[in-house]
């Protein structure tokens, strides 16, 4: 069973090949506008546009057996706060609800397996939202614009956050990614300014680069289980591209200016250029053993970075990784560096490098006038 709705009035709900105007059962009116629908036993879909732009519509029942709700059905229904979904509920087309103002949903069925595209872009009531196993994917700006959306909780079974996801969400406090995350994509979380806390698990190859749009290559390379090859890793550092304003890479988390506290599992072999950079209120990194590589500027401009560890794993850090890290006091180094780069402790004025014997990093921190102390 379909429906149709015209300039959201009353005498334009019909029926399917049903002309005679009729208000069907389940529909609620005040002062001759539609202001709740309980829409029938027996519908599957909620229709493309169905009910875009009633602006007066305030809350949606929609019965056990629906399973899809198309583009746009809800769209800039500005009033709608409450949905109830059905547990037969499987997909929920691009931009459903997007400017739906006043949208409080918070649960969502274990059933639904497609989100797609920006399909609540732009709820600015929404605080909270729980997303269920069966979501593999969280799709182009989803959740954007979210600006009071304080809680996201993920489930074992999320593979993908795609490009601005959660862009703008600049409510949202903390984040914890599954253990089965195997791919961020570009500009996921962008504009992020109460982000204290995150904690970074999973399949990720690594955290690269985030990159304006055609950039999608760059992206790709980054999330490689294997060595790059001499002509991906030219292509990874830009060293074939015309870099310019409009291109040059952005950390995933570049800038965030509330992050206090990082915790990245070993899982994360590669932390990319400028992923942290300019973090000026982060004071906590935890990074887990399994990290080989810390990119250039990673943590650069850091200036409340107080006390690193770096894990065993650890064998390269790369130009300017901790360069600005002014209150930066203590750094311990594993046994397995084998390569620090050109100013990785620039402006790193306070510093004491904490070293085991007969290692690189003691030679390192003797050779450049470093203050150390060596592990016992």
């Amino acid at each position: 069973m379909k429906w149709n709705i015209i300039n959201g009035c009353v005498k334009g709900l019909l029926r399917e090949n049903d002309h005679d105007n009729i208000v069907p059962n389940g529909v609620h009116v005040r002062d001759g506008k539609i202001v709740s629908i309980c829409f029938p036993d027996g519908t599957s879909t909620i229709g493309k546009a169905l009910c875009q732009e009633l602006t007066t519509l305030e809350s949606v029942i929609l019965p056990e057996g629906v399973i899809a709700i198309e583009e746009k059905a809800f769209s800039y229904c500005s009033s709608l706060k409450h949905v109830k979904f059905p547990s037969t509920i499987k997909t929920i087309g691009a931009r459903a609800f997007m400017y739906c103002e006043e949208l409080e949903v918070s649960e969502l069925p274990d059933t639904i397996e497609s989100i797609e595209e920006a399909a609540f872009a732009q709820c600015t009531s929404l605080k909270s939202i729980n997303i269920p196993a069966s979501v593999t994917e969280i799709k182009d700006y989803t959740f954007s614009g979210c600006t009071t959306l304080s809680t996201v909780n993920f489930s074992n079974g999320l593979k993908r956050i795609s490009e601005h996801a959660f862009r703008a969400c600049s409510s949202l406090v903390a984040l914890a990614l599954p253990d089965s995350i195997e791919k961020i994509d570009s500009d996921a979380f962008r504009e992020m300014d109460a982000l204290e806390k995150i904690v970074i698990s999973g399949k990720l190859f690594g955290l690269p680069p985030s990159f304006y749009s055609g950039w999608d290559k760059v992206m790709e390379l980054g999330w490689k289980s294997k060595p790059l090859s001499a002509e991906e890793e030219a292509y990874w550092w830009g060293k074939q591209l015309p870099m310019s304003a409009e291109t040059e890479p952005l950390g995933m988390f570049e800038g965030f200016k509330s992050l206090r506290s990082v915790t990245i599992s070993g899982s994360v072999t590669f932390i990319s250029q400028w992923c942290f950079a300019q973090c000026k209120a982060l004071e906590r990194v935890i990074i887990g053993e399994g990290t080989f590589c810390i990119g250039e500027f990673s943590f650069a401009a850091c200036s409340n970075l107080l006390e690193v560890t770096l894990p065993n794993s650890l064998e390269i850090l790369e130009w300017y990784a901790f360069k600005g890290c002014e209150n930066l006091t203590i750094l311990h180094i594993g046994p397995n560096v084998r390569l620090i780069e050109e100013g990785v402790f620039d402006g790193c004025k306070n510093l004491k490098l904490c070293v085991q014997e007969n290692s690189y990093a003691l030679d390192y921190a003797i050779n450049n006038g470093i203050p150390y102390e060596i592990k016992k």
